[in-house]
């Protein structure tokens, strides 16, 4: 009697959790169930298309939620459900028929019967009821059991609660939608005028409300425009006639504030068990902007028959073979008009790009493809197997009453091939170590290369609108450009190695070509300045040059230059009949100085005595090293008797001087005059005997001798 009140007590519990609106219900009803038949787990399994999934567990188990059991098992136990009957499974016995999902739920250690409990909806099994036990078979009693099947009734009956909640919400989210969309739904009925019996709240976008259609101020018919009721209603009466139950029209309707609006009507008829059409489904698009549109395409297509016939560009119009082509479309792609009227269009293309083509024109010629599209270069292959490059441009047209595409196409082989040279020619442009920059016919920089920067130091900015006069050495004056300027307004190269400055100052040696550009008529219209830095190399040459006439040690002519110039004077005092003197220079003991001091001394000895000297002579004077520690001086304009004034004075210099604050050293000096007899041998043969002398003489002395 008390397990009777315990049953009594759950099933009055189980009633009540069922009719509350909570979300955690089922481990609620689970654990009533597990109290109530002393299990020591329950558990609800609700069907699927195949299996029966682990909805909830009492005692929760997490592992155990969302477990699947295939509901198509052929194993008994699952086939004792088809009695629609609560069934006792003995583990003992039953264990291994159970399939392999279901025994991972079962605890061996726990579990010595399981009470399963169908749940029935409309006589079909939606799921099950799981109580576990430690009983056996024969320790369950029969109130348990019948307690256990009014459960799942109960439960049976929330769940069917629940799905017409949820079919109730999502009906009603469905009608948000389509008060909220662009889709108007009327229905109306097949009396007089077309009353409404119901219409979608988005009906307020014509301005009405759908009260006024309800409570029958408005009818259907009074909204359609009046010019085409008349239209309208007869096409319906031919439709109903014929017992055609769906159809499509296309009119106009009157919105409250008066504009009229072009509307696509697809209808269903609603007929009685006699087939009497008693109502009417209309679902109503608003097709205003489309068919404002289609009116522009229409009036175009005039228009654009009678321009394209005299068009230089190619034009076409197109389904599924080209329908129209103008005189320069057949020039372009080399086929014939008849040719083109049996081709796709797509075919003259190359063949990778025939695929995606065709579908972009199959969306024109069905009108889901209006907006023209950007112009694009592809490739064709003309009917001789010339590869061309065209521009084209498309669109989608009204041609003789129904949608088709249409385009124009330019030839731009040309273009694009010059287009490629001239971003190669500027790659190269940047990418060269030479000096590019383009002027205007005023001297104006337009254009500056990479190198060009680079080398003088300026910015682009800095550059660009200035005039080359900016690399201005200040080497060249006026008349050098003038001439410059003639040579190249001629029409002519100008090539010259020009000494310019960077922005830092420094010199450049710019070897250089100026070239004029002409237009088409044969006019300058710029100027492409070209060239090379080459600094470094006259550097270098100026350099070697030096070395060639300069000793290296004492920085005066050397023996090479001092013939040169010897050679010269003897001519000139034959010619002009001047008076000219030559005086050669030995440094005395200067083997000593060396092999007491060292070479280094040497040379430190070299060094003053030359530099002694040239602050000691004119500019018009030359002195050079003649060979080891012999020099020649020539003193030009001077006769014999200066020249020994000036040989002595350079002497007694010599002699008082005190070397680094501690070496003193003479010289021996021999003196002569240029004749105008004398060759060089002659001249050198004197000289150096008149040393000679010095020197046998006791030193530190100035011999001279005509």
């Amino acid at each position: 009697m008390k397990k009777i009140k315990i049953l009594e007590k759950a099933l009055n519990d189980l009633i009540y959790i069922s009719s509350c609106n909570d979300e955690n219900i089922f481990p609620k009803i689970l654990k009533i169930f597990n109290n109530a038949i002393s299990s020591n787990r329950s558990s609800i399994w609700i069907k699927d298309e195949r299996h029966l999934k682990c909805l909830s567990v009492y005692p929760n188990i997490e592992q155990l939620q969302n477990l699947q059991v295939p509901f198509n098992d052929p194993s008994p136990c699952l086939k004792k459900l088809q009695s629609h009957k609560p069934f006792l499974l003995n583990l003992e016995n039953d264990f291994e028929m159970l399939c392999e999902e279901f025994k991972k739920y079962i605890d061996r250690k726990t579990t010595k019967t399981i009470l399963i409990t169908p749940i029935i909806v409309n006589s079909k099994i939606i799921g099950i009821v799981a109580n576990s036990s430690t009983k056996k078979t024969d320790e369950w009693n029969d109130y348990e059991v019948n307690f256990a099947m009014v459960a799942a009734t109960i439960l049976s009956l929330h769940i069917q609660t629940q799905r017409v909640e949820q079919i109730s919400q999502k009906l009603q989210e469905m009608k948000s939608l389509l008060d909220n969309s662009k889709t108007i739904i009327f229905h109306w009925s097949n009396d007089e005028g077309w009353p409404v019996i119901s219409v979608t709240e988005n009906i307020a976008m014509f301005g009405y409300s759908a009260e006024d259609f309800l409570n029958n101020k408005i009818t259907y018919s009074s909204i359609i425009y009046k010019d085409d009721l008349e239209t309208v209603s007869k096409e319906v009466a031919y439709y109903l006639e014929h017992n055609i139950d769906r159809f499509v029209q296309v009119y106009r309707i009157q919105t409250a504030n008066g504009d009229i609006r072009w509307i696509e009507d697809t209808t269903v008829v609603q007929r009685d068990k006699e087939n009497k059409a008693i109502g009417f489904l209309g679902i109503i698009h608003d097709i205003t902007e489309k068919r404002e549109i289609e009116n522009r395409l229409k009036e175009n297509e005039a228009k654009f028959k009678a321009m394209v016939e005299s068009s230089l560009a190619g034009v076409f119009v197109y389904r599924d073979t080209y329908l129209y082509i103008n005189s320069a479309f057949e020039e372009i792609t080399g086929y014939s008009e008849n040719q083109l009227k049996k081709m796709m269009p797509e075919s003259v293309l190359e063949k990778k790009l025939q695929k995606s083509f065709h579908e972009i024109g199959q969306k024109r010629i069905q009108g889901k493809l209006l907006a023209p599209s950007a112009y694009q270069d592809i490739p064709i292959i003309r009917k001789d197997g010339q590869k061309r490059i065209i521009r084209l441009s498309a669109s989608t047209i009204l041609y003789e009453g129904n949608y088709a595409g249409a385009g124009t196409v330019v030839d731009v082989t040309d273009i694009v091939r010059e287009k490629k040279q001239r971003m190669m020619l500027s790659q190269t442009l940047k990418q060269t170590d030479d000096i590019v920059y383009i002027t205007k016919i005023d001297g104006s920089i337009i254009y500056v290369n990479e190198s060009t920067i680079k080398n003088y130091g300026y910015t682009k900015e800095e550059l660009l609108g200035s005039s080359p006069q900016i690399f201005a050495s200040g080497k060249y004056d006026k008349s050098f450009f003038k001439k410059l300027w003639e040579i190249i307004l001629s029409g002519k190269n100008y090539n010259a190695v020009l000494t310019n400055r960077t922005k830092d100052g420094k010199l450049l040696y710019e070897e250089k070509n100026i070239t004029p550009i002409l237009n088409e008529n044969n006019e300058i219209e710029s100027f492409v300045s070209t060239g090379t830095n080459i600094t470094k190399r006259v550097e270098l040459e100026k350099k070697l040059k030096k070395m060639a006439i300069i000793d290296n040690l004492t920085q005066v002519y050397n023996r090479h230059k001092l013939n040169e110039i010897i050679q010269a004077e003897i001519e000139m005092v034959k010619r002009y009949e001047e008076n000219s003197a030559i005086v050669m220079i030995d440094i005395d003991h200067f083997k000593y100085v060396n092999d007491t001091y060292g070479h280094d001394i040497g040379d430190v000895v070299l060094k003053f005595l030359c530099q002694t000297i040239l602050h000691s002579i004119r500019k018009v004077d030359t002195f050079g090293r003649w060979g080891g520690e012999e020099f020649i001086l020539i003193l030009s304009h001077l006769d014999i008797s200066q020249a020994l004034i000036k040989a002595e004075s350079i002497r007694k210099t010599i002699e008082n001087s005190l070397i680094d604050g501690k070496y003193k050293i003479t010289i021996s000096m021999g003196v002569t005059k240029f004749k105008n007899e004398d060759t060089m041998t002659q001249l050198l043969k004197r000289v150096d005997d008149l040393l000679y002398e010095a020197k046998e003489t006791g030193r530190n002395k100035v011999v001279a001798k005509v």
